[in-house]
């Protein structure tokens, strides 16, 4: 029985991530990346609740409409208040300038009459965190977290004093810094005179000015944020679990039949129960510290999957965890043609020259049937010369036994006789032993060489099936930009996708850029390193799996949140 409401369940950790990861950082809106930039001049009557609305008289205007609604996945536009100004003390920086918004309000431009507006969302305010954190703390009884929370209550509670209780709010929790100018609110600085305050006045590194201005700026979102945060605002829009979040939130544990697989010859016993258990149940574990043969498990997991055809996703949030299994699949089944890995820089070039090829039709045919009795037929022989072996290791040790009784019966004794005259069991031992290890050897190279066919065979039986899903999804990846990748792969039979190329690999913040937010898309997700990833962005991962197998070693560093309790209950509530 599930305990949680679906949409409550994604929402609550959705806040968390905002409030542990900033969707936005600004610590310079003078700098000429922020294109269509205005500042305000003369009186403030926005944040200061005097008009709903005032006449917005950007000279570029309509081509900030224009950005605003081409990257509105990628770009927000926001009226700023009250500019904290310094400088940067940061080598590589080139442009030393520190001029950033203290207070975010989500900003919409209106047409009216051929005329046009600015109108701000006050209840959805922000405040930038990552500039509040350049200032000094005047004693730990007063820390940057209470300071925030004092700001807000302050904006959402605005008095008509309020310019007086803001400057004197810098002074009770900050030392290196002089908000005097604030008095002067809701008076404010025009550009030009904030671009003088640098030209004129020499900076000490570490100390700042607060003063009285407002603007717009389009603010570019960080892309593993907005990734993050758009699955799991969509995942709460669906409102629904799928297998695996509903039966880690209450639901029946359900338990699925396990025949065989023909890895048990490459796995130790623990190795292939973890493999046992990534089919038998829909949420598993694998601990393994390192040394233990985690990531080897991991990808027999992977290949063992893919034999079985089903398609699986390996995610991790670190590049170095989903490395590791990539380089045993290319290493050890030859697969790096066939896998699809989504990390890295210039990934999305690689990942489209990879699709075009398959597109291409030029893969030979194979046919795995060949190889799949072989490998039948070598197994059972590796099953019966293990029998074998372990008759000869039982009467070893039986004669053993027997040798050190110090009574035997008349039926041991001929027992004993038989064991000591009988052929050397030594000898045979041996022989069974090189026999094993011979087909051994026979079995691991057709298991690679069996994956790899498999595969190709599979690509080639379903490209000419599935070539247009295959072909909408290359012209997703060529898309110049978020919103229309969106568009396009809405289009996308993922499934069919998935037939042709059922081996992924991602970074945790990637999933969105690369994958439809599908509940159930993928057979089975491993996560890698589990232990270092935060439950929000691990969720769209787990959404998108039937099967899921958690692997990490919890004495390794994890993950820390810097969401307090207090705002935890407050989202809770």
């Amino acid at each position: 029985m599930v305990n949680f409401n679906p949409k409550d369940f994604y929402s609550y950790f959705k806040e968390c991530y905002k409030l542990d990861f900033k969707e936005f950082s600004v610590d310079n809106v003078l700098s000429s990346k922020y294109k269509h930039k205005w500042f305000l001049d003369g009186k403030e009557e926005l944040f200061n609740q005097k008009l709903p609305l005032i006449a917005y008289d950007n000279p570029k205007v309509e081509d900030l409409v224009k950005e605003v609604e081409l990257f509105k996945l990628e770009k927000k536009l926001f009226y700023g208040c009250f500019f904290v100004l310094g400088k940067s003390d940061k080598p590589l920086v080139k442009d030393k300038r520190i001029c950033a918004p203290l207070v975010l309000f989500p900003a919409t431009i209106v047409l009216k009459e051929d005329l046009y507006y600015l109108e701000i969302s006050y209840d959805e305010f922000e405040i930038n965190s990552d500039i509040i954190s350049r200032l000094d703390e005047v004693d730990g009884n007063h820390t940057k977290d209470q300071f925030i929370e004092e700001m807000s209550d302050h904006i959402v509670n605005y008095k008509d004093n309020a310019a007086i209780l803001f400057n004197d709010l810098f002074n009770k929790y900050f030392t290196n810094q002089t908000s005097e100018e604030l008095m002067m609110f809701p008076d404010v600085w025009s550009v030009s005179k904030i671009r003088k305050f640098f030209t004129n006045k020499k900076h000490e590194n570490g100390t700042y000015t607060i003063v009285p201005g407002a603007g717009t700026f389009l603010l570019e979102k960080s892309q593993s944020s907005l990734r993050v945060l758009n699955d799991l605002e969509g995942m709460a829009e669906q409102g629904e679990f799928n297998r695996t979040i509903g039966e880690l939130c209450g639901g029946e544990v359900t338990r699925n039949k396990f025949d065989f697989s023909v890895f048990k010859s490459r796995l130790n016993v623990e190795q292939y129960k973890a493999l046992q258990s990534t089919y038998k149940y829909t949420n598993s574990v694998l601990v393994g510290p390192p040394g233990t043969g985690k990531s080897y498990t991991i990808s027999s997991i992977v290949a063992d999957a893919v034999l079985n055809g089903n398609s699986v996703l390996v995610v991790s949030k670190t590049k170095q965890a989903v490395d590791v299994i990539r380089n045993m699949l290319y290493n050890d089944y030859k697969l790096k043609n066939y896998v699809i890995h989504t990390t890295g820089f210039g990934y999305r070039n690689s990942l489209e020259l990879k699709v075009k090829k398959y597109l291409s039709g030029i893969l030979a045919k194979t046919s795995p049937s060949a190889e799949e009795i072989k490998i039948r037929d070598i197994y059972k022989q590796i099953e019966f010369v293990e029998s074998q072996y372990n008759n000869l290791v039982k009467r070893e040790l039986d004669l053993s036994d027997l040798e050190f009784a110090d009574k035997l019966s008349w039926i041991d004794r001929f027992r004993k006789f038989q064991l000591k005259h009988g052929k050397k069991v030594g000898e045979k031992l041996w022989d069974k032993f090189y026999q094993i290890n011979y087909l051994a050897m026979r079995f691991e190279n057709l298991i690679k060489s069996y994956i790899k066919t498999k595969i190709e065979h599979n690509i080639t039986s379903s490209s000419s099936a599935y070539r247009k899903d295959v072909a909408l999804y290359y012209q997703a990846l060529s898309a110049k930009n978020f919103t229309t990748y969106k568009e396009i792969i809405k289009t996308v039979n993922y499934e069919n996708v998935l037939k042709v190329f059922p081996i992924w690999l991602a970074h945790l913040s990637d999933l969105n850029a690369v994958l439809p937010l599908q509940k159930n898309l993928f057979d089975l997700v491993i996560m890698d390193e589990a232990t270092q990833c935060d439950i929000a962005s691990a969720l769209p991962a787990i959404y998108r799996a039937k099967n899921v197998l958690i692997a990490g070693d919890p004495n390794q560093l994890r993950h820390y949140s810097f969401v307090s309790r207090k705002h935890q209950r407050q989202l809770q509530s």
